[in-house]
């Protein structure tokens, strides 16, 4: 298992990614060798009942990343394919298949007003925008390393891990409008408060948490934590 998806309706998707660090004793920080089971799964996580209700099988996705749920639509990036898969999580068939036309597909979220996928590529230094109904794609450019991706205030976040900022993309306009320099070393996951008034963002490297304004696009905390987050 990899990474959590959002919250839809009291259910949660688990991605199969397949590559884990090998079971050790030592902290985190000793990165040990890692372990490849490829399995091409996708969990579906009933959070009330703490049970899983399905396990559906990806074909051509090899190493499913990140997941968002909506409704009965599952989308699913497939980082070796260059693209997402859609999956209606009531049969477990796949839909449709998007191209992101970048190496890396990595995290994605999804703005209910547009109708619109934000994809990170890793390594590509870019965000696709996908729209699911027409299946439209825009490529936007972006710093090295693009890892976590959030809608907050309407637009999407973009954690930049290699070069240490944070992107700010419009989807109506599909351009980068904001770029908030030198945030931390590897950012690479955030969420925003009920109020959308601050940003968290955890960093790997610097090993620790930070907090940003989004009415004034800078840092205005740091919480280090005991070893990488």
């Amino acid at each position: 298992p990899h990474l959590l998806s959002n919250v839809d309706n009291g259910r949660v998707l688990v991605s199969g990614y397949g590559v884990f660090p090998q079971p050790h004793d030592q902290p985190a920080s000793k990165r040990p060798p890692f372990v490849e089971d490829l399995n091409s799964l996708l969990s579906v996580i009933d959070l009330k009942q703490r049970k899983t209700l399905q396990e559906i099988s990806l074909p051509g996705c090899s190493r499913p990343h990140a997941s968002w749920l909506v409704g009965k639509r599952a989308y699913v990036t497939c980082e070796d394919e260059r693209n997402v898969l859609e999956v209606n999580v009531s049969t477990g068939r796949p839909t449709a298949r998007f191209e992101t036309q970048q190496a890396g597909s990595h995290v994605l979220s999804f703005d209910p007003a547009t109708g619109l996928l934000a994809v990170s590529n890793t390594d590509s230094a870019s965000a696709t925008l996908i729209d699911v109904t027409s299946g439209n794609t825009d490529v936007v450019s972006l710093a090295s390393g693009s890892e976590g991706s959030r809608l907050i205030n309407g637009q999407f976040w973009i954690a930049n891990g290699q070069d240490g900022s944070v992107s700010v993309v419009d989807p109506h306009s599909a351009k980068e409008v904001r770029r908030i320099p030198d945030v931390c070393s590897f950012p690479i996951a955030f969420d925003a408060n009920a109020a959308q008034d601050q940003v968290w963002l955890v960093c790997f490297a610097s090993a620790e948490i930070v907090s940003i304004s989004t009415e004034t696009f800078t840092v205005t905390r740091r919480f280090a934590t005991d070893a990488n987050p």
